[in-house]
């Protein structure tokens, strides 16, 4: 079960996400057959992360739920934490955003609890998305100010994603030079870190705004369909709505 789980890892981090799947799924059942329900839990929940990335979102929800109701019965604490933290990103983007950015405010408090840094910069990233999704900008604001570098506590995934958002509500407030400037750092942030769904998406947004010329438009799009397609991403459901997400065509 250790060695699947670790392949998919190596896997996910390769972009190869079918194959990372299966190999979590594998995991988990072999968690299941050796009694070892709370690693089954976390291979769960690893599916479950990148189900949501993919906008797979009913799978993910029945991940979740099953991982938190186990950890919370075993007291594993950093468990319940993560998986009220995915959970809240899940149903945020399927249209429950106000319980979603609920869930995230729990995970929040917990992890400032536990004392865990950069999950706690996870949570509060994937909290501004929620709350941008929730159509409520001013507070998404704050709480990307209130993160601030503390963003890169978390990683690439996490920094990419915060200076993401920013850019989203600059759009947003009618800003497009100030989103460019944004959504440009996103993608640097994630090229250079290696997440390519974050520039993808990243590229996405910068491909709707204002002052981008059709071609630059087309470029960007082509691009970021290409990723996203190869990961199984439907950027049609894991983008804000806000502006309206472009129908993508392989």
């Amino acid at each position: 079960a250790s060695v699947l789980n670790n392949r998919g890892v190596d896997a996910l981090v390769a972009g190869r996400w079918d194959e990372s799947c299966a190999r979590f799924e594998e995991s988990r059942a072999a968690r299941r057959r050796a009694g070892d329900i709370v690693g089954m839990a976390q291979c769960g929940h690893n599916l479950a992360e990148v189900r949501t990335e993919q906008g797979r979102y009913a799978e993910a929800e029945s991940y979740l739920r099953e991982a938190r109701r186990i950890w919370r019965a075993s007291g594993y604490a950093m468990g319940v934490a993560a998986a009220t933290n995915t959970l809240g990103r899940t149903l945020a983007r399927t249209g429950r955003a106000d319980e979603g950015v609920a869930l995230l405010r729990d995970a929040q408090r917990r992890f400032v609890d536990l004392g865990h840094g950069p999950f706690l910069a996870e949570t509060e990233a994937r909290l501004a998305e929620a709350l941008v999704f929730a159509g409520r900008p001013s507070e998404a604001q704050a709480v990307l100010a209130a993160l601030d570098d503390r963003a890169h506590e978390g990683g690439p995934p996490v920094a990419a994603l915060a200076r993401r958002m920013e850019g989203t509500l600059a759009a947003l407030g009618g800003d497009p030079s100030a989103a460019r400037a944004l959504l440009e750092e996103a993608r640097h942030i994630a090229d250079k870190g290696g997440v390519e769904w974050e520039s993808a998406l990243a590229s996405l947004e910068l491909a709707r705004l204002d002052d981008v010329s059709t071609p630059e438009s087309e470029f960007l799009r082509h691009h970021a369909v290409a990723v996203l397609a190869r990961m199984g991403i439907d950027g049609t459901k894991v983008l804000p709505p806000a502006r309206g997400v472009p129908t993508l065509v392989g």
